[in-house]
């Protein structure tokens, strides 16, 4: 008798916990929205995962309906509330966007979506196959829609296990409070709705605007839902260059150091500082191989000096001529306290504080990080390449900077540690301010 009232009270208070929770999380739900996927220092923790992509022994036949397929040709249930592809163009210069996907359907970017006139072509390399990727690929779900909605997130609810069931070594009321928290955090993804594209889309108003309404977004979608990998971003690369694309917005990254990844409550080692960079590695080869694209790249929000603090973000760090690590400045072009920095290798700065662009949903969100400032310059690489289709990767570069104001950027480091010495830092870089955008239209 004790144990029912006690069980029925325990679902009285999940429900009210639950209710509890919508009145909270609904109030962050916003901010938490806009987290700026370059500062998360987790994006490629699980980087040895499987990509989930599609075996080349599978000839897929995709197809241009409105529910999206998996790699067996069947509906993708979890997005099928999708809409339909409306607008586009053909015209414009296609900038790839590595993100989150892009909301498609948003005023301000459906005609500016890339339309892929080759999608009858197979693309086969390696355990890559694509086709009828007529908008775009989605690496995180492996389907030919890059853009999840809003509602596609289906919490999967575990019933109040039964006292009488084996309990396989746990108590009953063990079981209960694994069940519980399964479900708050079921509850939770439900209501943040894990996938969405408000990152990228977000990445994606800018570049149209920075571009001067000559470019067109290529979305390219490798993480949300599930876990991003190491594989979905060498695919997306790949990808990029196998189609013919120019340039490349990356507004995220993976930090790394000189240390190990150890676990906090065990000690064990994780992943060694080696291990880690061996796996960023195959990114940097995979850039390597496309020396006629520019890859602009967010240089990461750690606040760190990549050299002196010998923390790095990358691919932001990588030091290649074919990347364009961009920082963060405000409207006066002060450095963002949030950007990372390096004396050699970040390249410019652009825009990133207090950032309003297009966001899922129609309207608009204003957000701040070195992932507004990526696609910023990236939008001005589109412009140069659009009214210069000739010219070579290096005119490109050389064209950006000669037409951006160089300005004295300060980096100032205070340590909390004793024996080490604070120290300020001080550079000369490209820096522009939204308000000069224009001085780039000018000189070109």
């Amino acid at each position: 008798m004790v144990r029912k009232i006690l069980r029925n009270l325990f679902v009285l208070f999940s429900i009210f916990f639950v209710a509890y929770l919508t009145l909270n999380i609904l109030e962050v739900i916003s901010e938490k929205l806009n987290t700026d996927f370059a500062s998360n220092k987790e994006l490629l923790k699980q980087v040895q995962q499987d990509a989930q992509l599609l075996s080349s022994e599978e000839l897929l036949q995709f197809n241009l309906q409105r529910e999206p397929k998996d790699a067996a040709g069947e509906a993708v249930e979890e997005i099928i509330d999708n809409p339909a592809f409306i607008g586009g163009t053909k015209e414009l210069f296609p900038v790839v966007v590595i993100d989150s996907g892009v909301d498609y359907t948003h005023p301000s970017l459906k005609d500016y979506m890339h339309i892929n006139e080759n999608t009858d072509e197979l693309l086969v390399y390696k355990d890559l196959v694509v086709l009828n990727d007529r908008f775009g690929w989605d690496f995180n779900n492996s389907d030919n829609y890059a853009f999840d909605s809003l509602k596609s997130y289906k919490p999967r609810f575990q019933s109040v296990p039964d006292e009488n069931d084996d309990n396989q070594g746990s108590s009953y009321w063990e079981r209960v409070g694994s069940t519980f928290f399964n479900n708050v955090i079921e509850f939770i993804k439900a209501v943040l709705q894990m996938g969405s594209p408000g990152h990228g889309t977000h990445v994606s108003g800018i570049i149209v605007d920075a571009c001067s309404q000559k470019c067109s977004i290529v979305p390219l979608k490798t993480f949300g839902q599930n876990e991003i990998s190491l594989d979905m971003l060498v695919a997306s690369v790949r990808y990029a260059r196998l189609r013919g694309y120019k340039v490349v917005n990356m507004s995220l990254a993976s930090t790394w150091n000189e240390s190990v990844n150890v676990d906090d409550e065990t000690g064990e080692i994780i992943e060694t500082a080696q291990d880690r960079w061996d796996d960023l590695m195959k990114i940097k080869e995979e850039i390597e191989k496309s020396p006629d694209m520019l890859f602009v790249v967010a240089a990461g929000n750690e606040g760190t000096h990549f050299t002196r603090d010998k923390k790095y973000s990358f691919p932001a760090a990588f030091d290649l001529p074919n990347i364009i690590t961009v920082g963060a400045v405000n409207e006066e072009a002060q450095l963002a306290k949030f950007s990372n920095f390096d004396t050699t290798l970040v390249d410019v700065f652009g825009p990133g504080v207090d950032i309003t662009s297009t966001w899922t949903g129609g309207g608009t969100k204003t957000v701040s990080g070195t992932s507004m400032s990526s696609p910023f310059i990236a939008g001005l690489v589109g412009y140069i390449w659009a009214t210069h289709p000739n010219y070579s990767p290096e005119q490109v570069k050389a064209a950006l900077f000669a037409a951006m104001p160089e300005r004295e950027v300060t980096y100032a480091k205070t340590s909390l540690k004793e024996g080490v010495e604070d120290y300020v830092e001080t550079l000369t870089r490209p820096v522009i301010v939204t308000s000069e955008k224009e001085l780039i239209y000018s000189a070109q």
